[in-house]
This record gives structure tokens, C-alpha cells and sequence, in this order.
């Protein structure tokens, strides 16, 4: 039976080990970087507030 601990090393292992990080970086330009819930929601709040800022003085829409 797996543990949380169990299934997240797993995890770890198949994101940070092996080829799945340079297939990211090669074919998207994405770096693998390992995180919390909090540290996401902080970098997601962040990019919303400069995107829409963006967005308002160019008067950019979903339309547009």
C-alpha cells in the first residue's frame, strides 16, 4: 500500500528524474521546479496582478 510519502516521492522522482525534464525544457522551454500549494497561489496571484495590469493600459480584451 502506498503512503503520501511513498506516492510523492514517485512523483518527484518521475518529474525531476530522467528525461521528462529536458523533454520540457527542449520542447517548451519550461523548467521542472519543485514547490508547495502556497509558493503556486503566491507566483499565480503575482502573474495575475502584472498580466491584468498589462491588459488595462493596452486596453487588450478577450476580443481583441
Amino acid at each position: 500500500m502506498y503512503t503520501r510519502r511513498k506516492f510523492l516521492g514517485a512523483a518527484a522522482l518521475g518529474l525531476f528524474g530522467g528525461a521528462v525534464p529536458l523533454r520540457l525544457r527542449k520542447q517548451f522551454g519550461l523548467e521542472v521546479q519543485a514547490s508547495t500549494p502556497r509558493v503556486l497561489a503566491e507566483l499565480l496571484k503575482a502573474d495575475a496582478a502584472e498580466w491584468s495590469g498589462l491588459a488595462k493600459e493596452t486596453g487588450f480584451t478577450a476580443d481583441s
